[in-house]
């Protein structure tokens, strides 16, 4: 009974592991074109120079267009703009700010947000001993870096409400098109024992094909690995989609390359999932006995709590059920009788 039942949480486990997959190659395409993570960057170095700042616009464009941040990005700045960088490292931040510092107008100097925060990294070096060979403006660097990245945490939030926010909508749109009905999914998986051991055992070998697919990627040159993750391709042993942080390199330029590694993931975890034997898609008696004018309330709501439930899995992100299956794979390995050996087996065998 426990083993069956594992069973059915398995294979439930697999649909939400490969729907996730695919809504985050979703999520990744849309990313490629709004550029959220750029524009939130932008708004959290905004947050930074506000407080300091009289005139915060033309300061954010005085930082962006330092030569340091230029050449991060295409084009001339605007807040909106496409093609701001998701990523500035934060070395480049504490350069930049105190070569502007330096720059900056000795008569607007009390006004100045980067002559302010330099002054403000030198009261917190001010306030622990300087390190052995450490320089000062190592130092001065040092504490500006600290509080970038410090700032950058509330950036990351923002991103990743953003996130499950789309991936939810996604989710929604997936559940919805290809009829991904949790309770539906599970009554079947419980009234067919044998349909749910054939994907536990096929859920066993997602997992390791994937763990085996993680392992040659470790082992990858940091150049092919480098190039392997383009685009933060969020796959089931990657990291969450829900929650990918916005200064975090490589940028997503949205290539050719990219574009075709996400559709191929869509691709492959589609015909994933259609090998299960499960019944996901629409057929038209279905639609109409849920949908339909004769259709009852509680046939329709129950639908819709599926369809919905869901949605609500798979903005959780690939990575989650990634795990939570790789635990119950493990669980129900270690459940599950050894098969018997062939002599032992014919000594079993009642003789006539």
């Amino acid at each position: 009974m426990i083993l069956q039942l594992l069973n059915v949480l398995i294979g439930l486990t697999l649909i939400y592991l490969i729907f996730s997959t695919i809504a985050s190659a979703l999520f990744e395409l849309l990313e490629g074109l709004i550029r959220q993570r750029g524009k939130l960057l932008a708004r959290g170095i905004k947050e930074i120079l506000r407080h300091r700042s009289p005139d915060v616009a033309a300061d954010l464009r005085r930082f962006y267009e330092h030569p340091l941040i230029n050449s991060l990005y295409e084009g001339e700045f605007s807040e909106r703009a496409h093609a701001l960088p998701s990523y500035i490292p934060p070395e480049h931040f504490a350069r930049a700010v105190l070569m502007l510092a330096e720059d900056a107008d000795p008569e607007a100097a009390t006004t100045d947000p980067f002559v302010q925060l330099r002054a403000f990294a030198q009261r917190l070096v001010g306030q622990r001993p300087v390190a052995e060979g450490e320089s000062q403006v190592q130092a001065l660097e040092a504490a500006i870096v600290a509080h970038f990245n410090a700032s950058m945490d509330r950036v990351g939030g923002w991103f990743g409400r953003y996130a499950r926010a789309v991936l939810l909508g996604i989710g929604l749109l997936l559940a919805v098109v290809a009829n991904v009905d949790s309770i539906q999914i599970v009554s079947n998986l419980s009234m067919d024992p044998l349909l749910a051991d054939r994907i536990a055992d096929s859920a066993a070998q997602y997992i390791e094909q994937r763990s085996d697919q993680v392992a040659a990627d470790a082992d990858a040159p940091a150049a092919d690995a480098a190039a392997s993750t383009t685009g933060t391709q969020l796959d089931a042993s990657a990291a969450d989609a829900a929650d990918p942080a916005p200064t975090a390199p490589p940028e997503h330029d949205l290539r050719s390359g990219d574009i075709a590694a996400q559709l191929e993931l869509i691709r492959g975890n589609r015909q994933i999932a259609e090998s299960l034997g499960l019944p996901l898609g629409w057929q038209a008696s279905e639609f109409q006995r849920c949908f339909g004018r004769e259709a009852s309330i509680g046939v329709t709501l129950k639908k819709l709590v599926g369809l919905l439930l869901t949605a609500l899995a798979l903005s959780s992100g690939a990575s989650f059920w990634f795990e939570l299956l790789n635990q119950l794979v493990k669980l129900r390995t270690s459940l599950k009788p050894p098969p018997k050996e062939p002599a032992a087996a014919e000594a079993d065998t009642p003789k006539i």
